[in-house]
């Protein structure tokens, strides 16, 4: 693993252990967005609690829905999938999606912070998900997220939705590839 990552996601395991949250974010026309942390164990009530929400919506609309999620809790691992193998003008829109998230909740973050921006590829096979053709792979994915959480990930219309489902499983790849990095 590149030591920038390692460094990365060793200062996020040691920012989440302390109640930072997690933000996973699958940038696009549509974004997918997910939140989570663990309320520190002390002798507070709720502690050692787990929470998550996710959503799926246009960037600006998802960048607030993260900032009410939020509220005062600052971020202390950014997760953003990077845009790979795509066109020229489809991998400029997802950029400009991503950068537009990630200014948005720049004030959230802690000072040292971490960022994280594995590609599709890095984070799926953290969760031992197989490659393939994009519909088999975001069919994978969504079934995985839908099956981690017990819960569908589905429009009102009931049809799937593919950029929730994968930040959802890019925030758990993350929490994954953190207790790898800190463990040694």
């Amino acid at each position: 693993m590149d030591p920038a990552v390692s460094h990365a996601l060793a200062v996020g395991s040691r920012f989440l252990a302390r109640g930072t949250a997690l933000v996973a974010i699958d940038p696009g026309a549509s974004t997918g967005w997910c939140v989570r942390w663990t309320n520190p164990d002390d002798d507070h009530p709720g502690a050692g609690q787990r929470f998550l929400e996710s959503g799926q919506d246009e960037p600006a609309a998802a960048a607030k829905a993260v900032l009410d999620v939020l509220g005062c809790r600052p971020i202390g691992l950014l997760v953003i999938e990077e845009p790979f193998m795509i066109s020229r003008g489809n991998q400029w829109k997802l950029a400009w999606a991503g950068g537009e998230l990630r200014g948005r909740l720049a004030e959230q973050q802690v000072e040292e912070a971490a960022i994280w921006t594995p590609k599709p590829s890095s984070w799926r096979y953290e969760l031992g998900l197989a490659k393939g053709k994009r519909g088999e792979v975001n069919d994978a994915v969504h079934a995985w997220a839908e099956e981690k959480l017990g819960v569908p990930l589905r429009t009102r219309t009931g049809a799937p939705e593919y950029d929730r489902a994968s930040a959802v499983a890019l925030s758990f790849a993350a929490e994954i590839a953190c207790s790898t990095v800190a463990a040694g």
